[in-house]
């Protein structure tokens, strides 16, 4: 009986001892099933996260697609602008030679015409004095033949 007492000792020991492995494993069991619930929602955190992710990149794609074309336009409207603004700037450029052209041409035909001037002066001033010449010598003549008609209306 002796042995009857040690394996009863032997058994409520294992009994203890297994009834501690249930514990243990219905306690993993349940910490396992708690980190499967937990593994769920992080899964689900991160698709919903990666969702996120690809419609801020689809976003993100269309502003920069966006972006790049307004840039395109703003760049050919600039190449635009330059365009004209050379163009203008030429068309500037050869108004103000051809102004300073006409201006030259017009200095000359002024100097032309005060030499004009200058001759007709010269020559009014030998009119006038020719002219003075003339009038005395006509003067003269005149009173000689008034002196003769009156001599001869005398006789």
């Amino acid at each position: 009986t002796e042995y009857e007492t040690t394996s009863s000792i032997e058994k409520g020991e294992l009994q203890k001892q297994l009834d501690s492995a249930r514990f243990e494993l219905e306690n993993s069991e349940s910490k396992f099933a708690a980190a499967e619930d937990k593994l769920r929602e992080s899964e689900a955190e991160l698709d919903a996260l990666q969702l996120k992710n690809e419609e801020l990149e689809s976003s993100l794609s269309g502003s920069a697609e966006s972006l790049r074309l307004e840039l395109e336009e703003s760049r050919a409207e600039l190449e635009t602008a330059r365009t004209n603004f050379e163009a203008e700037l030429t068309a500037a450029y050869e108004a103000q030679k051809s102004a300073e052209s006409n201006v030259e041409e017009l200095n000359e035909q002024i100097k032309s015409f005060e030499s004009e001037i200058d001759d007709a002066r010269v020559q009014l001033t030998e009119y006038e004095t020719t002219s003075s010449i003339e009038k005395g010598e006509l003067q003269k003549q005149l009173d000689s033949a008034r002196f003769e008609l009156e001599n001869s209306e005398s006789k």
